[in-house]
């Protein structure tokens, strides 16, 4: 590998740019730390889950706002999984994890977790049955046979 001026040359057989999203991950985590995300109704029967203003607060205020890690290098147009710290992104992504198991957990109350968000769910077989008061009465049993596609935007 050929370096000068902060430009390489690699000989790889992957196509994808290496793309760093540390930044952004480092902002998302200061703000999940920062807010409290998860929130239960008083009957415990729905979790609000706050995840949009944190979304918004990075789209929208240009002081946290990190380099995009699509405009990081010139030509970049398409996001990729081609990190290019892979171990600091994974260890980013598990801080991000276990920063949303603790709110959870702090929501739901120590060692109610499961049985919380259990209350929340209702099983799939529920909606199997002619109930009258559902507004819609889905086909479970009935096998699809779905085709992979490819979304581009």
């Amino acid at each position: 590998m050929t370096s000068t001026s902060g430009h390489s040359i690699e000989e790889s057989l992957n196509p994808l740019a290496k793309l760093d999203y540390i930044p952004l991950l480092d902002t998302v985590l200061k703000l999940i730390k920062k807010k409290t995300l998860f929130k239960f109704s008083p009957d415990r029967q729905k979790l609000r889950i706050s995840a949009y203003e944190i979304a918004y607060e990075i789209a929208t205020n240009t002081n946290q706002r990190p380099q995009s890690p699509l405009t990081q290098n010139i030509g970049i147009k398409a996001a990729t999984v081609n990190f290019k710290l892979e171990t600091e992104f994974y260890s980013k992504i598990q801080a991000i994890r276990d920063e949303l198991r603790r709110q959870l957990v702090t929501a739901c109350g120590e060692n109610q977790t499961q049985s919380s968000l259990d209350n929340l769910c209702t099983p799939l077989s529920d909606f199997i049955s002619a109930q009258a008061e559902l507004p819609f009465k889905y086909p479970f049993n009935k096998p699809y046979s779905f085709t992979s596609q490819q979304l581009v935007i």
